[in-house]
């Protein structure tokens, strides 16, 4: 039996060669374990414990059915994780999701539109309260599905940008500096894997799962088999063996998984013709500390085009007219940024320049929309 420790968890995997041994060495084990609990004068919280089979076969699943551990039933219909069962990858990321809705209700207040936090404020705080909780445990339950919780990120990323009308979540993301969370969840499941076969010897009972058709560890071994392939250089990744690989092979740095991650997210990124586009503007909004809430939403709904201006709220069925104030053209944000007379003044007040990419750039774009007062 062994021993597994993390924070105020303990775990006891209890290993043998069919599923009747496991269960009687379990037995044993428990015994002693409730004597060694009674004797320290420690009582165990039955209510918060739970026996998990290990099972590989679908035979063995069927054998060990009606097993019960202490009058609680040993199996349940669950799917095999590195070595340990839980529940089915649905109702996991459903139970995620949950959590990350909890959690957004309470930070939720803080984000209004008009004096709420500003973005970088909101994405350090989604991440440290969130996400965190969010996707405890991943790797385990991970399995190519993250709807649920990428619905979460997105009601938070509309929240921090004060997105108007729903823009693509993809541009959001790029304006966030929030890596997709496909990809997020990808890396997190590499390092897990290549931390685990570095400390003990699973890969040959991975295999093994892969042989007999686990949904979950072919997708695992995708994505570890994508990292080897990026690694070494291998420019197909179902070429690369994982029978053959030693454990160095695994070995990683910090610095390698971010240069993972930022291949990914360039794979990605590659047919997005705006994506730069995104990246500056929030590089350059993220750096600013003096920016108001109100004038720092309107730039981002400039920037996605869904603004509350005429041209747009007229394609959104919102407005009778396009037609701007000055009575010249449709209000689009090109003209209220460079064009529209009635605002001139103010534009030669902070110089600003004459092409709307630069001008998205400008230091004083931020000064210019609070002088119009929008």
């Amino acid at each position: 039996m062994s021993v597994y420790k993390y924070a105020d968890d303990t775990s006891f995997l209890v290993t043998e060669d069919d599923a009747e041994a496991s269960l009687l060495t379990a037995i044993v084990k428990m015994s002693e374990l409730k004597y060694w609990c009674f004797r320290n004068r420690i009582k165990l919280n039955e209510s918060k414990t739970a026996f998990l089979a290990i099972n590989f076969t679908p035979d063995e699943k069927q054998r060990i059915e009606n097993y019960k551990l202490d009058g609680v039933k040993v199996f349940k219909e669950e799917i095999v994780i590195t070595g340990v069962t839980i529940g089915n990858s649905q109702s996991s990321c459903k139970t995620a999701a949950m959590k990350g809705w909890t959690e957004w209700n309470r930070l939720k207040p803080f984000c209004n539109n008009k004096n709420g936090l500003n973005l970088k404020s909101i994405m350090k705080l989604y991440k440290a309260t969130i996400e965190s909780k969010m996707l405890y445990g991943l790797p385990a339950w991970y399995c190519d599905d993250l709807k649920l919780v990428s619905d979460v990120r997105k009601s938070v990323i509309q929240a921090a940008t004060g997105a108007f009308c729903h823009p693509a979540n993809n541009v959001l993301e790029s304006i966030a500096d929030c890596s997709p969370m496909h990809i997020f969840a990808e890396v997190i499941v590499v390092k897990f894997l290549c931390k685990l076969f570095l400390s003990n010897d699973s890969l040959s009972h991975y295999i093994a799962l892969e042989e007999n058709h686990s949904p979950k560890i072919r997708s695992d071994f995708v994505k570890l088999r994508r990292f080897l392939a990026w690694k070494f250089n291998v420019r197909t990744p179902r070429l690369v063996s994982l029978e053959q690989c030693c454990l160095t092979d695994f070995l990683y740095s910090q610095r390698e998984m971010q240069k993972y991650e930022q291949h990914l997210l360039q794979r990605y990124w590659e047919n997005q013709s705006d994506h730069k586009n995104y990246e500056l503007l929030s590089a350059s909004l993220l750096s600013k500390t003096n920016i108001r809430r109100s004038t720092e939403v309107f730039i981002f709904q400039l920037f996605t085009g869904h603004c509350q201006l005429k041209g747009f709220l007229y394609k959104a069925w919102k407005a009778e007219s396009p037609k701007c104030a000055c009575g010249e053209n449709e209000e689009t944000v090109e003209h209220f940024v460079l064009q529209c007379q009635n605002y001139s003044d103010i534009r030669n007040k902070f110089n600003l320049p004459c092409n709307l990419e630069e001008a998205f750039r400008h230091p004083c774009l931020g000064s210019y929309i609070e002088e119009t007062r929008r």
